[in-house]
């Protein structure tokens, strides 16, 4: 299919998008705050993507179909990727960031038991078995919200960010002992499912990683792990094209 394809991520907070061509090249990507109409509809209003696909898990605050009234549009959910058997008796419960995620890893590892993380606000953790039988997943709190609820509920602790430096080990000061806690705190927590008995033990078990902290976790984790940070957005171009 040689299409061009817009891809939006809306989520409560941060629009996401990509411009693809018909060869898949991305043309132009980016997010922007989730309000109004975003400065980077303007720059194409004049391309008329053929299609335009949307994984709107916040509110979409502009009408695609007034501004591109010539493209087709459809929405990402679960019933978009026909290769997944959903775990979640009510599909549309499932967060849209994870069904794209899930598609991405199947579509790009189809013959292996996947362990899909995104490590983002929260760490998000979901079972894909190779013949596609979602296994369902966990759900905790991610590296940031870890630290800010320390801050938070105790009188002593300082606010940091993970934007500090990250320590790995026993701290020496309060700041290295909150981000070596959070962090790992997180690998083990990977690490204890990827080797639990939710997937089978088989050669062909690997874990995906994507996120915004995907990069401070992957180096301190033992299992066979891919780090694929725009996981979310190939999944929605795979769902887009038909290919998973």
């Amino acid at each position: 299919m040689n299409d061009s394809v817009l891809l939006i991520d809306s989520g409560n907070t941060l629009l996401k998008y990509r411009f693809l061509n018909g060869k898949g090249e991305i043309l132009l990507e980016g997010f922007t705050p989730n309000q109004g109409i975003p400065d980077w509809v303007s720059l194409l209003q004049n391309q008329q993507p053929d299609f335009i696909f949307i994984g709107n898990s916040g509110n979409l605050t502009f009408k695609p179909e007034i501004i591109w009234p010539n493209s087709s549009i459809s929405f990402l959910n679960g019933e978009a990727v026909k290769s997944i058997s959903w775990a979640y008796p009510v599909v549309s419960q499932l967060g849209l960031d994870r069904i794209a995620a899930l598609a991405a890893a199947k579509w790009l590892f189809p013959n292996s038991d996947l362990l899909v993380a995104d490590a983002g606000t929260c760490l998000t953790i979901d079972f894909l078995r190779a013949d596609g039988q979602h296994l369902g997943g966990f759900i905790s709190p991610g590296f940031q919200m870890r630290l800010s609820a320390m801050h938070q509920k105790t009188a002593a602790l300082p606010e940091i960010s993970i934007e500090d430096s990250i320590h790995w080990g026993p701290g020496t000061n309060t700041k290295e002992c909150m981000t070596a806690g959070s962090l790992s705190g997180i690998v083990a927590e990977l690490e204890y499912h990827f080797s639990s008995s939710v997937l089978p033990h088989s050669d062909t078990k690997k874990m995906i990683l994507t996120g915004g902290d995907a990069k401070h976790l992957a180096q301190h984790l033992k299992p066979l792990t891919f780090v694929v940070p725009d996981l979310v957005f190939q999944g929605m171009f795979a769902a887009c094209k038909g290919l998973i």
